[in-house]
């Protein structure tokens, strides 16, 4: 469909996620409670389904960020948290990150306990935390159609970040980097046939 997705900034300083496509121009996806939010959107799929973030009130007044969705016939919804997902604590913040054919998607959460950790949400199942490599932070940054999420984690020390990858029946593990002569990095991208590619930070 050739759609593309983003944020624009307008004259009054507000950032706005948008969706254009040809014929159509563009146009702006709104926000989840009032004309002060503002968003960005991430990624879209073939079903013109839009997932990003959003910030309540407005990123200057230092509020909540949430992820969102967001389709032609329901506009942008909340996706959540994992504090609120899993009984824990209030969570302030999240994303959405990617978004597949299947309407899985990915991204981050805090969860209320002082740990930010990669999520895949479904549709009918909602949010899921996929853990980390031991430290207090993981991200997903991307998934292919079997739910396969690739993205980054700190490790158990909070020292490194390293590429990761996370299946249903492995959980999540770290990428090998020592061989590209690097000291971390970040997985950020899948193929449907568990290809993938990713970026690494030169060992000091």
């Amino acid at each position: 469909r050739r759609q593309v997705v983003g944020s624009s900034t307008t004259d009054a300083g507000r950032q706005l996620a948008f969706l254009w496509e040809p014929g159509g121009g563009m146009r702006s996806l709104g926000g989840l409670s009032a004309r002060e939010d503002e968003a960005e959107a991430r990624d879209i799929n073939d079903a013109s389904q839009v997932v990003g973030v959003t910030w309540i009130g407005g990123l200057a007044n230092g509020t909540a960020s949430q992820a969102f969705l967001w389709t032609l016939d329901r506009g942008m919804q909340d996706l959540g948290n994992l504090g609120s997902m899993t009984g824990g604590g209030l969570a302030c913040c999240a994303g959405a990150e990617a978004i597949n054919e299947r309407g899985d998607i990915t991204g981050w959460s805090d969860n209320g306990a002082g740990v930010v950790q990669a999520f895949l949400w479904r549709p009918h199942r909602g949010m899921e935390a996929l853990g980390t490599l031991g430290g207090s932070f993981s991200l997903g940054r991307n998934l292919n159609g079997r739910r396969v999420v690739v993205g980054i984690s700190s490790d158990a020390e909070d020292r490194r970040f390293l590429p990761v990858v996370w299946t249903e029946r492995l959980g999540m593990h770290a990428l090998p980097t020592a061989e590209l002569g690097a000291d971390g990095g970040e997985a950020e991208g899948i193929t449907d046939r568990s290809s993938l590619w990713h970026s690494v930070t030169p060992a000091t």
